[in-house]
């Protein structure tokens, strides 16, 4: 079987939230972050949501050091700020 594979900014990527629940990254010790979870007031006061807005990084390598908590959630709001899908 091989792993799933998402589009990221016109990249193709591993899907690292495919399989991801509660129950398996509390048992497994893997603690990832999914970016598109982080939504502040201040972006929701501009209309952005979950579903209608996505947070962009400038290359997969990018995106999996947030996944990994290098990035800090100030960072991530900073430097990668949601934009509306299009």
């Amino acid at each position: 079987m091989t792993d799933p594979i998402q589009v990221v900014d016109a990249v193709d990527a591993k899907e690292t939230f495919a399989q991801d629940n509660f129950t398996s990254r509390r048992t497994t010790g893997h603690n990832l972050f999914d970016p598109d979870s982080l939504l502040t007031g201040a972006e929701e006061a501009q209309g952005l949501t979950y579903t209608n807005s996505s947070r962009k990084f400038p290359d997969v390598e990018t995106r999996e050091a947030v996944i990994r908590g290098e990035v800090s959630q100030a960072d991530i709001v900073r430097l990668y700020p949601r934009t509306l899908n299009q």
